[in-house]
């Protein structure tokens, strides 16, 4: 899974929505 789908919830990119 790519953290920026996320939204940078794993805390590894800040490129999400959610960030």
């Amino acid at each position: 899974l790519k953290p920026e789908l996320l939204g940078g919830r794993l805390g590894s990119t800040n490129l999400g929505p959610e960030c």
